[in-house]
């Protein structure tokens, strides 16, 4: 139950934050990196995944960079 609020009010704070920052590039850039942060906080206690995922999580570098390249 703890964890679901906490996930709420980290949604709530984020999509409060990206909505108050015009700057497109700042908004992401503060979203992602205050994700990164509580992700690092989280690796000591999480287990690695199993050795079937590893060729999954590391084939989504190169759909998600095509996503998110910006546009010409």
């Amino acid at each position: 139950m703890c964890v679901v609020l906490v996930a709420a009010v980290t949604h709530a704070s984020w999509n409060a934050l990206a909505h108050h920052i015009r700057d497109q590039l700042v908004s992401f850039t503060l979203i992602a990196g205050g994700g990164a942060l509580i992700g690092l906080a989280l690796v000591p206690f999480t287990p690695l995944p199993a050795a079937g995922a590893w060729p999954y999580l590391l084939g989504l570098g190169g759909p998600a960079r095509r996503v998110l390249r910006p546009s010409s």
